[in-house]
């Protein structure tokens, strides 16, 4: 805790204390904190001023606040009122920040200003200069430290890519399958460079070089399967972990490392600068390709470039925008050339959409043949069918826990989520039963290995739609010892079961029968 006074709790202090405030970016000589240091001890010394405190932010861009850990520090020390000092000592303009904006800078020092604190430039003509004319000199000073950096920018900029039209990587992980090299001042490699580790001298230049056979393998089958198999970035990464196949430093595949993978020229021998760009620590820019600097065959190819080719016009039909009608008319079309729709046809069509794309427009691909005048082909009829039941399931699941809570009994999930622990005594399976067509008529077989462990189960007999509940049957499992489990068609069949059938769940656990299970 600090116990520091505050301003209003104490008599001034004098004038001859100081708080120092040091800023190194990556400048090494003039702009070192040790020169600063000594610049501003000498000016305090000369003055009769005792430096109390410091704040320093070694290595930090002058370009933001943000980050700057030790300016903040002074600042709120000043604002608080905790400051116990009436100076601050910088060694000139441009360590107190590069701010783009002039006003910003002088701000914080008007904040400080408010707070009867005075911030000196230690190595500027105007440090102890209060006249118009040091004050417009001044502000032209924040000027230039912004122009500074914005000029410095640029000539970085047009290194940088000068640098990729020569064929050196600037910046940035290998990337899967690639490693990077640093050469001499003559070309010759120096070292192999590992994940987060710099090239020794400022001199050295980075090329990329393949990685392992195995990792060049791993590549290829991912195009493979991209371009063959159809598959996509998020499916690609699952059949790799699930392979046991280790990504990136060892770290398990995504679909955002198998997105590099695809895209990335690099893998295709091209080194590519300014896809992207945060100039001045601004917003974040994503440039198109007519801005990118492109230097073709810069490191061997992991990938041929023809085959990185097709995988970017795939990834383009892909990613391509439809409207809904133009969706629907590519299905009509694919109905009228082979009589018939399914995903494997929506697949082979090219150009066209994935049948994901079918999916994200209208749910399932059932909806949209319907949309388009098509018939459902009955294998995803039955795909809807179960989804529906699964549906149905759930709800029914919940309901019985409700009805057997209410009745002041326990029911936790066992073995699964339609099989619940009553009471911690009994295990009953809830199951919705399909309705089947058979000739002109219909039939409903509850399986009995499904209710394995089961020793009761409410069977919901579904109507010819399988949407529908009809009714309810509670089936004691040990007077069966078949595969399937009939139900009856009628209610006035003569079927034992029909002497527990209940036209609704909350039938079932209102009347005495229904207790039967917790009684047992």
């Amino acid at each position: 805790m600090d116990t520091r006074p505050k301003n209003s709790d104490r008599e001034p202090f004098a004038s001859n204390r100081a708080a120092a405030y040091l800023r190194m970016s990556t400048e090494r000589q003039n702009y070192s904190i040790q020169h600063q240091r000594v610049v501003i001890d000498e000016y305090a010394r000369r003055r009769g001023i005792s430096i109390v405190r410091s704040y320093e932010d070694s290595g930090k861009s002058g370009l933001r606040l943000a980050g700057r850990s030790g300016l903040r520090s002074l600042l709120e020390d000043v604002t608080s009122g905790l400051a116990d000092f009436n100076t601050i000592l910088v060694y000139d303009i441009s360590r107190w920040g590069r701010f783009q904006d002039a006003d910003e800078s002088a701000y914080y020092e008007f904040v400080c200003k408010i707070a009867r604190i005075n911030v000196v430039y230690c190595a500027e003509p105007f440090a102890e200069d209060d006249s118009p004319m040091a004050a417009i000199l001044k502000a032209l000073k924040r000027l230039m430290a912004g122009e500074y950096s914005r000029e410095l920018s640029a000539k970085v900029f047009a290194a940088q890519c000068n640098f990729t039209l020569m064929g050196y990587k600037q910046g940035g992980p290998a990337g899967y399958g690639l490693r990077r090299i640093a050469l001499d001042i003559v070309g010759n490699p120096r070292v192999e460079l590992q994940a987060g580790e710099r090239k020794p001298a400022q001199t050295d230049r980075v090329v990329l070089r393949p990685g392992t056979n195995e990792e060049a393998l791993v590549v290829g089958t991912i195009y493979d399967w991209y371009l063959r198999l159809k598959l996509g970035d998020k499916r690609i990464a699952a059949m790799l972990n699930a392979a046991g196949v280790p990504g990136e430093a060892g770290k398990p595949w995504t679909k955002n490392t198998v997105n590099s993978i695809l895209t990335n020229e690099k893998y295709a021998g091209n080194a590519v600068y300014n896809r992207t760009s945060c100039k001045l620590r601004k917003h974040f820019v994503t440039n198109p390709p007519d801005m990118w600097i492109r230097k073709s065959g810069a490191y061997p190819a992991l990938v041929p470039n023809d085959l990185f080719k097709e995988a970017q016009a795939e990834r383009t039909q892909r990613h391509q925008r439809y409207s809904d009608d133009d969706l629907l008319k590519i299905l009509r079309e694919i109905y009228a050339t082979h009589g018939k729709i399914s995903a494997l046809l929506i697949s082979k069509r090219a150009p066209s959409p994935t049948p994901q794309t079918f999916k994200y427009h209208f749910e399932t691909l059932a909806n949209a043949y319907s949309l388009a005048g098509l018939d459902v082909p009955g294998a995803f009829s039955y795909v809807e069918s179960r989804r529906a039941l699964r549906e149905i399931r759930s709800a029914l699941v919940a309901k019985a826990t409700e009805l057997i809570v209410a009745a002041g009994g326990t029911a936790t999930t066992a073995k699964g989520k339609d099989m619940l622990r009553v009471n911690n005594a009994i295990t009953l399976k809830i199951a919705a039963v399909r309705c089947q067509k058979e000739g002109a008529g219909n039939r409903w077989r509850l399986r009995a290995i499904l209710a394995a462990g089961a020793d009761f189960v409410i069977a919901a007999k579904l109507d010819p739609s399988n949407r529908t509940v009809l009714d309810f049957y509670l089936v004691r499992m040990a007077n069966y010892d078949g595969k399937w489990i009939p139900l009856p068609c009628r209610p006035d069949s003569r079927s034992p079961l029909n002497q527990h059938r209940y036209a609704s769940m909350s039938d079932m656990f209102g009347t005495r029968r229904a207790r039967r299970p917790k009684e047992t």
